[in-house]
């Protein structure tokens, strides 16, 4: 009587062995996706887990983006992530400030401390005209603050360097 009841148990685990590598290998619920112009809709999918991914904008302007420049913008991401690692900056952390005809050397020096800044074909001394800032991440405020000096940063493996137009090589 054993013989049987071997078996049995035997056969149990390979029917239980295949369905476990059936329902590992099957592919997640999969999505629903409708692109139209640049809009986008995703319904279901409930099951599918988040990944990261990068996104290329460029303003308003609804002109393609050239490979060339979408990888100036990676590097120059790549870099400001670097010098956050190396400077050891918070880019996660909620800031509340006003800056109000402030120099945004001053502002950075508190935003990314040590963190080398060279002001090329600008004035040093150069300010933030207004911008108000209610818990935002440190990240968040650098996206903005050049526009709020009317200035371009640009992220390099030795600092930022701060210009009155983009670099675009």
């Amino acid at each position: 009587m054993n013989a049987p009841t071997n078996t049995n148990f035997l056969m149990k685990s390979i029917i239980i062995a295949i369905l476990s590598a059936a329902t590992c290998c099957y592919a997640q619920e999969k999505m629903t996706v409708s692109l139209n112009d640049g809009a986008y809709t995703m319904t279901g999918g409930s099951g599918r887990v988040e990944s990261t991914r990068i996104e290329f904008r460029k303003g308003f302007s609804r002109e393609p983006i050239t490979v060339e420049k979408k990888i100036l913008a990676l590097k120059e991401k790549l870099h400001f992530y670097e010098l956050a690692l190396e400077y050891k900056v918070d880019l996660d952390k909620k800031i509340d400030a006003i800056y109000v005809n402030k120099p945004l050397k001053d502002i950075l020096g508190v935003l990314l401390p040590n963190v080398p800044v060279k002001f090329d074909g600008v004035d040093n001394g150069v300010k933030v005209q207004s911008m108000t800032v209610a818990q935002t991440p440190i990240e968040k405020v650098c996206e903005y603050l050049d526009s709020a000096a009317g200035v371009y940063f640009n992220f390099t493996d030795k600092g930022i360097m701060v210009t009155a137009n983009p670099i675009t090589n």
